[in-house]
């Protein structure tokens, strides 16, 4: 038996402390033809997920670091 998966391609913008997390909730659009909120799914992605990879850092308040993955 194969598990399932799917391919989540593009990028997200932003996620606080990210270097700290160990996954991330992506939501990402799963039906092309849906629009608004409809079609969308969400997604646990380990942080240590081939092909991941955290930006550089944007302090957005003080002590507050928004990552670009």
């Amino acid at each position: 038996m194969q598990p399932d998966y799917r391919v989540i391609n593009g990028e997200k913008r932003y996620i606080t402390n990210a270097p700290q997390a160990g996954v991330f909730l992506v939501m990402a659009r799963t039906e092309e033809s849906s629009s608004g909120s409809s079609g969308i799914s969400a997604f646990l992605v380990d942080s240590d997920q081939a092909g991941i990879t955290i930006g550089a850092s944007r302090e957005v308040l003080p002590n507050s670091y928004f990552y670009k993955l």
